[in-house]
């Protein structure tokens, strides 16, 4: 994964801040190992359904 989502330039400084050091950390975590992608896909898939 190369590219990351670009911020919204609405959002806050500091959230953005955030929001792209998140992004790093996925982009990270996704270009490792096969667990690391599921268990990036699960925790997704319950945050969004807390959202």
């Amino acid at each position: 994964m190369s590219e990351l989502i670009p911020v919204p330039a609405m959002l806050p400084a500091r959230l953005s801040s955030v929001c792209n050091t998140v992004a790093r950390y996925v982009a990270v975590g996704l270009a490792g190992a096969a667990n690391t992608r599921r268990a990036y896909a699960a925790d997704l898939r319950t945050f969004e359904q807390y959202c």
